[in-house]
């Protein structure tokens, strides 16, 4: 009976085998088919949000008076108000598409910051 063949440095091979696999498996699927699939949901994450808040909507209504209304008093209180209210829903997109690049970043950084970091607490307790 060989060393080998015992069940038990079977087993442990096995799941020492397994764990490798799993783990090259999981981090070729990270950058491939979770990559696209995170980038895929973000950017219609961002498309959602572009037609929740209508900036081109908003945009091409600049300049057209609020209620109908067509005299040079409500002409200007319709600008001012579409501007700012431009303005409000522009850096609000801003924020949102920074959200969602950080967000982004944080999938495409996270495995190799986790391996950093558990590599970091090995060799730290040596």
């Amino acid at each position: 009976m060989q060393a080998t063949s015992h069940p038990l440095v079977r087993a442990v091979r096995f799941l020492v085998w397994d764990i490798a696999l799993d783990s090259v498996r999981m981090i070729v699927w990270w950058y491939t088919e979770g990559l696209t699939l995170t980038a895929g949901k973000l950017a219609r994450a961002w498309q959602e949000m572009e037609s929740f808040v209508a900036l081109r909507v908003w945009a091409r209504h600049l300049f057209v008076p609020m209620y109908g209304l067509r005299d040079w008093q409500s002409r200007v209180i319709s600008v001012f108000m579409r501007f700012f209210l431009l303005a409000w829903k522009v850096f609000f997109m801003a924020v949102w598409t920074v959200l969602t690049a950080g967000i982004f970043a944080g999938w495409v950084f996270l495995p190799p910051f986790l391996a950093l970091m558990v590599r970091w607490s090995i060799t730290a307790g040596m």
